[in-house]
């Protein structure tokens, strides 16, 4: 995905705008992360408020990365899931994905990480919608492209060395699902297996971005290197989700 640059107004705007969104489609936020997340914003608003401690003692922290990045994201599963009618979205999906802490060190497997899983899920949706794709199924993520029909298998490894592990789970899934005419795709988000909580670097302008170019971990896979199983178009690797 390209880079996206966004201002604190424009994610304040997002993360109100998804809240609306949520609510509107019978998913309450009350008491969720993205309940959280909209109280950072305020308290960042409007620092002399009693109280107000938006990021407490690390405001360069995890939990401020995630506060505004989540942000950004809900705000563009809400803008791009509102071309599908409400009948035909996972609602489901949708609780699981404002539950869980805000900083992925603090996520337990099979427990609260299965909330940022379907996050990420709905962005890949969202962002598939966006581009102009008919998304019409979220198992885990089923779209159009030129008359064909693509299903995205969608993984996020918790550990560095289950990531082939994941790629090969995720095509032998596929192959039990593809039907005639059919392509597939895995989407693979490395941000909890890379432990990315712990790799946060300042970059004020563009030329601070190509100084971090080196500092992004390398990774190759053998799974990825070797041939695709037939009908599978691509493996698409994020390392971070926005």
């Amino acid at each position: 995905m390209p880079v996206e640059y966004k201002t604190l107004g424009q994610i304040i705007v997002d993360v109100r705008h998804a809240r609306e969104w949520f609510e509107r489609n019978g998913v309450s936020t009350a008491g969720t992360r993205i309940d959280e997340i909209d109280r950072y914003l305020r308290e960042l608003l409007n620092p002399t408020e009693p109280e107000a401690n938006p990021f407490g003692a690390d405001p360069r922290g995890a939990e401020a990365y995630h506060a505004l990045s989540d942000a950004a994201g809900f705000g563009r599963i809400a803008t791009g899931l509102s071309a599908i009618p409400s009948h035909l979205l996972p609602r489901g999906a949708l609780r699981d994905s404002l539950r869980g802490p805000l900083a992925l060190s603090e996520e337990s497997v099979g427990g609260t990480a299965d909330a940022r899983n379907k996050f990420v899920e709905l962005e890949l949706a969202a962002h598939c919608s966006l581009a102009g794709l008919e998304v019409f199924g979220f198992d885990d993520v089923v779209f159009g492209f030129e008359g064909c029909r693509y299903m995205a298998e969608c993984k996020r490894p918790s550990r560095r060395h289950t990531i082939n592990e994941n790629i090969e789970n995720a095509y032998d899934q596929l192959r039990d699902r593809l039907q005639d005419g059919d392509r597939g795709l895995v989407a693979i988000a490395v941000d909890k297996a890379f432990g990315l909580d712990g790799k946060f670097h300042q970059a004020r302008t563009i030329e601070d971005f190509s100084r971090l170019g080196p500092l992004v971990p390398t990774w190759h896979s053998d799974a990825v290197r070797a041939p695709l199983p037939s009908r599978l178009d691509c493996c698409m690797v994020s390392v971070w989700h926005n």
